[in-house]
């Protein structure tokens, strides 16, 4: 499992992804991503298959992170087996 992917921007996120599948070549991967997190619809580029979406859990309201300031692109993941 791949999470929680917290990067400076989007291409850092696919950075840190790529480089986890470096690590571990013959692992099987998972990466819980809301579609709004903005790095699910670029996971399949980077050879994972969809097979469902994750689900974020707040307790009261995200709030956006100031401009320039890191930013969630994978959740924690969900399921640990």
């Amino acid at each position: 499992m791949i999470g929680p992917i917290v990067a400076q921007d989007l291409k850092m996120a696919e950075t840190l992804v790529r480089h986890c599948f470096a690590t571990r070549p013959s692992a099987h991967m998972r990466i819980d991503s809301d579609p709004t997190l903005g790095l699910s619809d670029r996971l399949p580029a980077l050879g994972l298959k969809k097979a469902s979406w994750g689900t974020v859990m707040i307790r009261g309201t995200i709030e956006r992170a100031p401009e320039g300031a890191p930013a969630v692109y994978g959740l924690v993941s969900q399921a640990y087996s």
